[in-house]
């Protein structure tokens, strides 16, 4: 029996007698919209793309070209351009070719590549913050869904394995669950990649990022995290759900290429401006 070929059978049945409908909007899906988006066509569409961005951090820039899709095809991919015209911080006022930051070729993170394809604003934000504070772990799987559909669009160059953002063990047991972690599982399952939870931990209990500013940041988060095991990867993806100011994956990323990893990139599923 191919059970493939039957279990698709069996879901569209169940399409048929209990229809799903868009978690954003309540309209019922058609069978397209069920196989391909967690959401319909027309949220889809309204959803908050990150259209332009710093490869390097993945900030997105302030001035750019109009685009008329909605899968954030002008993130832009080419490589760092001789005709740069830098200004102070992420700003800048180069041509469109350019794909860092004024701060990313001064200063440069520990990490070598952010990608996160939308914009830390709703429904996207909303859904985030369900994930985190409503106890919500389902939520992962819609989530990074549409994380790997915008990153497979991209053709984003896969990593030999998976590492989510830990979390301190006593956080883990207000929260119940890790958010970075779920996100994680799902992600590493649609693209078959190995997901590893024993290389890196969260060793100090510090402070909720949310109100402190980048120094605070930097300052809170200083030797939090510590090496388990060294098992010689040379190219890893670190998975969070939102990217704010980079301090939590940058102090990651230290300890990680102090350790022998070459190339690291951070993977999220949003990104504040």
């Amino acid at each position: 029996m191919d059970f493939t070929l039957y279990n698709k059978h069996l879901k569209d049945l169940m399409r048929w007698f209990f229809p799903e409908t868009c978690p954003l909007c309540a309209q019922q899906l058609g069978n397209k919209d069920a196989q391909n988006t967690p959401y319909c066509s027309q949220c889809t569409a309204s959803l908050p793309y990150l259209k332009h961005a710093c490869l390097r951090c993945g900030q997105p820039f302030s001035h750019t070209a109009a685009y008329s899709d909605n899968t954030a095809t002008g993130y832009a991919l080419n490589q760092l351009n001789s005709d740069i015209d830098i200004d102070i911080g992420h700003e800048h006022t180069a041509s469109s070719s350019v794909d860092h930051c004024g701060k990313c070729i001064s200063h440069p993170p520990s990490f070598d590549h952010c990608f996160s394809p939308f914009e830390y604003s709703a429904p996207i934000s909303d859904e985030i913050c369900r994930l985190k504070y409503a106890e919500q772990p389902q939520l992962a799987t819609r989530l990074a869904e549409l994380f790997v559909d915008e990153l497979l669009a991209h053709d984003i160059e896969q990593p030999e394995a998976l590492l989510a953002v830990p979390m301190h063990s006593k956080r883990l047991r207000e929260r119940g669950y890790n958010q970075s972690l779920e996100l994680a599982k799902q992600i590493a399952k649609r693209l078959e990649i190995p997901l590893i939870n024993d290389l890196v931990r969260k060793k100090t209990h510090t402070r909720k990022q949310t109100t402190k500013t980048l120094i605070q940041r930097q300052s809170n988060l200083k030797n939090s995290f510590a090496i388990l095991k060294n098992k010689h990867y040379q190219h890893l993806a670190i998975v969070d759900d939102v990217i704010t100011t980079g301090t939590t994956v940058g102090e990651i990323s230290k300890i990680l290429k102090k350790n022998g990893v070459d190339y690291i990139q951070v993977w999220s599923i949003a990104r504040t401006r």
